[in-house]
């Protein structure tokens, strides 16, 4: 009996240890989870804000452009 008992004891220290080592794991993994979703947030927010700057500044050469032609077509 005292065999089995130790066996057993022995088992859910072993199972205890490796709970122990997947909660860590897990653990881990969402952080770096988090801080993966985090970080791609934040380059797509900076290149959006880096394409809508460049669409602002070809509509304003655009219209510039536009502009200039208006011009030309009345001085002649």
């Amino acid at each position: 009996m005292k065999d089995h008992n130790d066996d057993l004891q022995q088992n859910i220290a072993q199972v205890s240890d490796r709970s122990n080592e997947l909660r860590e794991l897990i653990n881990t993994k969402r952080i770096l989870i988090t801080n993966e979703t985090i970080k791609s947030k934040e380059q797509m927010s900076e290149w959006l804000k880096k394409y809508i700057d460049n669409l602002i500044a070809e509509k304003a050469r655009i219209v510039m452009d536009i502009e200039k032609a208006e011009n030309e077509a009345q001085v002649m």
